[in-house]
């Protein structure tokens, strides 16, 4: 045991010493800890509260961004929608009769006007709207509503062109007569078209392509649309028109629709698609036919099942499409 003499420390005050040296250094190390921890805990919650109002910032102008979509997709509908009634009238207060000609009221009304109306200046007449039919439920979900606007918006596209079709393959040349060329495969197929019949022909993009660009056709009259559409299995039996295709003249996003449905033929996951006023379709392996109106309704094709696919199994597969 240390001597407890002057200018010594004894063992009990060496112990005292240790003790309160200790307690300090736990002291300090407890504080400094906690300091530490709210500190580290505080920069967290700040770093989420930033990032949260960020979020919210931003989903802010997601939101007014949607809006102002909305109105200005309402107002090209509108648009496009009068643009296609720009040749139309209604006529109201005709009492309705069963198995009425609505053409020949028409001709009646006008001729007691006083106008010369003929059956080949109509183009379509009907009544509109359907008895006891309650009005579409609204949409209130703005991407749901963007999108059936853009699929108006598709569909009044695609109807501008119902008279319209592609012809590709047909070489280029200065100064050429693109409707003398549609005249002339037109002839070539079997199909009489005289210049009354066209309403205009042109070349679509922009020239010193490698290929030779198209030739968009638009005629006066559906019909005749459709009987240059349905002779076109002749074409293979004609060897100038052997590297020639006609096509419906379909918007970009069915273009774009289209090509991928041609892509599932090439990969030989389905045996046929085509197009017809300008409404894609396609026949699986066992040759049922399916209407393509996404490319939501391709995803079952690209699956090994659509080798026995069902219009159960069909509808099946794209219940969670959206």
């Amino acid at each position: 045991m240390a001597s407890e003499g002057k200018g010594f420390l004894s063992d009990r005050d060496v112990e005292r010493i240790a003790a309160a040296v200790k307690n300090t250094i736990k002291t300090d190390f407890t504080i400094d800890i906690l300091s530490e921890v709210q500190a580290t805990v505080r920069k967290v919650f700040d770093e989420f509260v930033s990032e949260i109002k960020s979020e919210v910032v931003v989903l802010k102008q997601e939101i007014n961004t949607l809006k102002t979509e909305n109105e200005n997709l309402r107002l090209s509908i509108d648009e496009l929608e009068q643009y296609g009634r720009r040749n139309a009238v209604g006529i109201s207060g005709i009492p309705e009769k069963t198995g009425e000609d609505t053409d020949a009221i028409v001709r009646d009304v006008a001729n007691k006007m006083g106008v010369d109306i003929h059956d080949v200046d109509i183009s379509r007449t009907h009544r509109s709207g359907k008895p006891g039919q309650s009005r579409p439920r609204q949409i209130n979900t703005l991407k749901t509503e963007n999108e059936n606007l853009r699929l108006s918006i598709d569909e009044l596209e695609q109807y501008g062109r119902r008279n319209a079709v592609g012809i590709s393959g047909i070489p280029e040349k200065t100064g050429e007569d693109t409707d003398a060329i549609v005249r002339d495969v037109a002839n070539k197929m079997g199909v009489d078209i005289h210049d009354v019949d066209i309403s205009r022909t042109h070349r679509s993009g922009k020239p010193g392509q490698s290929r030779p660009r198209q030739i968009l056709v638009k005629f006066v009259r559906y019909n005749t649309k459709r009987k240059l559409l349905k002779s076109r299995r002749v074409m293979k039996s004609v060897p100038s028109l052997n590297n020639v295709f006609i096509n419906d003249d379909l918007t970009k996003r069915r273009q774009e629709l289209y090509r991928k449905a041609r892509d599932l033929w090439k990969d030989r996951k389905i045996t046929k698609t085509w197009t017809w006023d300008g409404k894609i379709f396609l026949t699986d392996k066992t040759n049922k036919k399916f209407r393509i109106d996404s490319e939501c309704d391709l995803d079952p094709f690209r699956t090994p099942r659509s080798m026995e696919l069902t219009t159960t199994s069909y509808a099946a597969a794209l219940s969670g499409c959206t």
